[in-house]
């Protein structure tokens, strides 16, 4: 029934993303992870608004001047002698955020990239005005939890460490249930390549859930070893599919698409080694094709 239910999504998953193109609007939402945020940003501040200037259009998105006063320094240049207290920021608008934000002296959680003016992301720390996710799929609401993920994945990570890669992974449906992103079909949570992410793909590699098994061997390209060598030889021959064209959209022809094998395969020919490609595709005759005229 697991199986049959994700074969259906592969069907609904090409429509909805003919749909997309159509409205001109994302159906499946993007998100990062408070983990990523943070490792890969150069400055992560709590701080207040304090000025707003002049507005200007950048990439037909209106950004803000503004001055902020640092409150507290989570993450700083390991060279700067005296932790920053006012920052200029291009905060995006719109205005009455930035008003209300500045009115009301609210903390503010601000991460800065050095060589992207107008990449700087703001989150109110405010009950009922924040919803972040963790790495582990955890929802965080709460001001003091969001501070913790975040200073618990800077203390995790080494100084030297400049940036991380991220993966981008599937959140489960009904953990997005009443959240921002409830609207739409699903969503992919950037996360940290790190040994969290590997421990993660392990275990889906023994799922029940196809696009987990997929998921799982697609993640694993980043940690090669003899062990996930192993693993991953144990998928060219899964059993799991969805469809590629279905039957009724194909004039009775089946095509069916072994993902779990071929992402498999891809990850350990990524790695060089040598096996034989498996069959990731079959086509099945379901019924014949309907000739008559019309």
């Amino acid at each position: 029934m697991r199986d049959a239910f994700w074969k259906s999504l592969i069907v609904l998953g090409i429509f909805y993303a003919a749909a997309q193109q159509a409205l001109g609007q994302p159906l499946v939402a993007k998100a990062e992870s408070i983990e990523s945020a943070v490792i890969n940003a150069d400055l992560v501040l709590v701080a207040k608004l304090v000025h707003i200037g002049e507005a200007k259009q950048v990439d037909g998105r209106e950004f803000y001047n503004t001055n902020i006063s640092i409150v507290r320094n989570l993450k700083q240049d390991l060279y700067l002698d005296e932790p920053h207290k006012k920052l200029q920021a291009e905060l995006l608008g719109p205005a009455a955020v930035l008003a209300d934000w500045k009115d009301r002296s609210c903390d503010l959680l601000v991460l800065i990239y050095n060589y992207e003016p107008y990449a700087t992301k703001v989150i109110e720390l405010a009950p009922g005005k924040m919803e972040v996710m963790k790495a582990d799929f955890t929802l965080l609401r709460e001001p003091e939890a969001v501070l913790n993920a975040a200073e618990q994945a800077l203390q995790r990570t080494p100084p030297a460490i400049k940036r991380l890669h991220t993966f981008e992974l599937h959140v489960p449906r009904n953990l997005i249930a009443n959240t921002q992103w409830d609207n739409y079909f699903g969503l992919f949570l950037n996360v940290p390549v790190d040994q969290q992410l590997e421990k993660r793909a392990i275990k889906y590699l023994r799922s029940e859930n196809y696009n987990e098994r997929k998921e799982g061997a697609r993640a694993l390209r980043y940690f090669r070893s003899d062990e996930n060598i192993a693993r991953l030889k144990t998928l060219l021959q899964d059993p799991g599919w969805g469809y590629l064209r279905h039957p009724a959209d194909n004039n009775g022809i089946e095509v069916r698409y072994y993902g779990v094998r071929d992402s498999a395969y891809l990850t350990l020919k990524s790695w060089d080694v040598e096996v034989d490609k498996p069959e990731t595709q079959e086509t099945i005759l379901r019924s014949p094709p309907d000739n008559k005229d019309p």
